[in-house]
């Protein structure tokens, strides 16, 4: 996870990455990091192969520009890589629609790196 959560701070200056979920109170713009899956195939040896793991990111903004802008950054990691991870993807899972009455906007984005 810390590699991960790394990668986020190093991509989103200025933006609070929290483990999990963003606190209720918070009033800049954030994300939280969950791990979904770890995908690994064995050969017969027991050698663990194909090292991947799936992270839902969640962001959480007051505005929609601000959301807008922090899935534009993670979306210019998609198919890159850096010296943590073989490869990185970036997939945009949904955009939610303001609910009336809800002060913030949300995004769930799936993060799958390779080592």
């Amino acid at each position: 996870m810390i590699k991960v959560r790394n990668l986020l701070v190093n991509a989103l200056p200025g933006v609070t990455v929290y483990d999990s979920f963003v606190p209720e109170n918070e009033v800049n713009p954030a994300v939280a990091l969950n791990n979904v899956a770890f995908n690994h195939g064995r050969v017969l040896e027991g050698e663990k192969t194909r090292k991947s793991s799936v992270w839902r990111v969640q962001v959480v903004a007051l505005r929609t520009s601000d959301v807008e802008s922090i899935l534009a950054t993670l979306d210019a990691l998609d198919n890159t890589r850096n010296d943590d991870f073989q490869r990185i993807r970036v997939e945009v899972i949904n955009i939610e629609s303001r609910q009336p009455n809800q002060p913030y906007r949300r995004a769930f984005v799936d993060v799958i790196v390779y080592e």
